[in-house]
């Protein structure tokens, strides 16, 4: 039987997220749709898959990114769903453990392409929210100001984890030159 859940998480909350999506399915909920805020699950045998969560460099839909799925396929990783190019994967828990990233290169990449996804929402927020506050306080306009909080919000919490993410990348960039 599907059962539908929402939870909201922020992009740069990708490891809570998977957590949450694993911990479900140790309770034996297995993912097999996600949505917008929207994950649907069936039932399965509580612990028999471990997930993973990605951020590819291609569309699940085209065709770079139909080879990679099936290249994660041949390896024994199973592709879940996908949201714009969030991809949800799994594996069967009796494989062993699941990593998607298992060297310094991979995980630097993954980690830059998060990065690089969210500087420019971020920007945007920050702009919008300067914009909307000056056009509240200069034409009275009290909405302006109101929704400009929401961008705020964002843009403050979206620099936080940007800042989160350029120290993982620096230490995995200072950590490979150790090893060359």
């Amino acid at each position: 039987m599907k059962q539908k859940f929402h939870k909201f998480f922020w992009a740069w909350e990708y490891e809570k997220e998977i957590q949450w999506i694993n911990d479900m399915a140790a309770k034996g909920f297995g993912l097999c749709h996600v949505g917008l805020c929207t994950y649907w699950f069936e039932d399965c045998e509580p612990g028999e898959y471990i997930y993973g969560l990605e951020l590819a460099e291609h569309s699940p839909s085209s065709l770079a990114g139909r080879e990679y799925l099936d290249f994660l396929s041949e390896c024994g990783t199973e592709y879940v769903s996908s949201w714009l190019r969030w991809i949800y994967l799994r594996r069967k828990t009796a494989d062993g453990p699941f990593n998607l990233h298992n060297d310094l290169d991979s995980r630097l990449s993954h980690l830059k392409r998060v990065f690089l996804l969210l500087l420019p929402v971020i920007l945007i927020n920050a702009l919008v929210a300067v914009y909307n506050i000056t056009l509240g306080l200069c034409m009275h306009l009290p909405n302006n100001i109101v929704i400009s909080s929401l961008n705020v919000i964002i843009a403050v919490q979206g620099t936080a984890a940007l800042i989160r993410l350029a120290r993982m990348i620096y230490g995995l960039k200072k950590e490979r030159q150790l090893h060359e």
